[in-house]
């Protein structure tokens, strides 16, 4: 839903500087890009959860991350080294994992020579907001960007966040 406060499937907008964001297929929700104030006050680890079609061996994937930026951020911007020490993969590690915060959202991308499994893709510590809510799931959304195996793109790949733990 456009306005809600966080970037969900189904929504895009164009950043000159980081390029297109969301579902390119999707309509224009800038108001779901806005960066809300945050001073952090608690960190709290939240799961991604990866699932693929049965029957298809995935290698690769580009998980969207969104969040209400007013009740969760994540320090550092970009692929800064603060970013990638708030992003833990899940074992095996991978041949690459490049987490990139854009102030709104968490793009992450895993590619393995193994195939990914589903379940466990990777785990986000976010900082609470100071005076805001404690974040529950309801305040983000997941967005597989891209999916792929060695025959190529795998349509219908899937991510979901799960609470703290």
């Amino acid at each position: 839903m456009c306005g809600n406060g966080f970037l969900e499937p189904g929504e895009n907008f164009q950043d000159p500087t980081l390029g297109l964001v969301g579902d390119p297929a999707g309509a224009s929700c800038p108001a779901d890009a806005v960066i809300g104030s945050c001073t952090a006050a608690e960190q709290l680890p939240f799961r991604i959860e990866f699932e693929a079609p049965i029957g298809t061996v995935p290698t690769s994937t580009t998980v969207l991350v969104g969040y209400r930026s007013d009740i969760v951020s994540i320090p550092g911007r970009g692929a800064s080294r603060d970013v990638r020490g708030r992003v833990a993969v899940a074992p095996p590690p991978p041949f690459l994992s490049t987490p990139t915060d854009l102030d709104y959202a968490l793009r992450l991308i895993i590619v393995r020579t193994s195939p990914l499994a589903d379940g466990l893709l990777a785990t986000a510590t976010f900082d609470r907001c100071s005076g805001a809510a404690i974040p529950t799931v309801a305040d983000f959304g997941c967005y597989v960007e891209g999916c792929s195996g060695q025959g190529g793109p795998i349509p219908g790949c899937s991510c979901r966040i799960v609470g703290a733990q």
